[in-house]
């Protein structure tokens, strides 16, 4: 979430908390996290074919490897959120602008799909176990798998609102 709201603040037009060289450099983060992303999907995104040829790129037999690159860049993209709120928010009075409706509007919304999801799926938790039963998994195993799972889910929304409220 953080990474993400220093993303966005770099595009600010008015009260950007970056310079441009500062801007730079999130867009260049921004740019090698998406990289390291579509490199870790490996042949299921166009990019890996490309990559693959490069001199000992060819000697990395799990694409999902990329994702080390991708976590480093997620955290100076943190890094920069982090910043970003300082530098809007902490040190002086605060006027609010169209980033931060938007951002509100934008986080809420994403927390509402997600809550969506989850009833969702909830409710379809008959069709999961149905799924995973004719796909592999025991009649004893796929239950206790469909559950799992949407306890996962439940808990990204609530970890999901807490971070959003405490960044809003």
């Amino acid at each position: 979430l953080l990474a993400f709201f220093g993303l966005f603040n770099s595009w600010r037009k008015l009260n950007c908390p970056y310079s441009k060289n500062e801007r730079r450099m999130v867009w260049f983060w921004g740019i090698a996290a998406l990289v390291s992303l579509m490199a870790s999907w490996g042949r299921y995104a166009g990019l890996y074919q490309f990559i693959y040829h490069l001199p000992f790129i060819s000697n990395i037999r799990s694409p999902i490897k990329f994702l080390h690159p991708l976590n480093i860049c997620l955290i100076i993209l943190s890094g920069y959120g982090l910043e970003a709120l300082y530098r809007g928010y902490m040190r002086g009075a605060v006027s609010r602008t169209g980033f931060e409706k938007k951002w509100t509007i934008g986080t809420v919304g994403v927390l509402g799909a997600s809550i969506l999801g989850l009833l969702i799926l909830s409710s379809n938790k008959g069709d999961l176990t149905h799924y995973l039963e004719h796909n592999g998994f025991s009649a004893e195993l796929a239950p206790q798998m469909a559950a799992f799972c949407i306890k996962e889910v439940f808990f990204f929304v609530i970890f999901f609102a807490a971070s959003a409220g405490v960044v809003i």
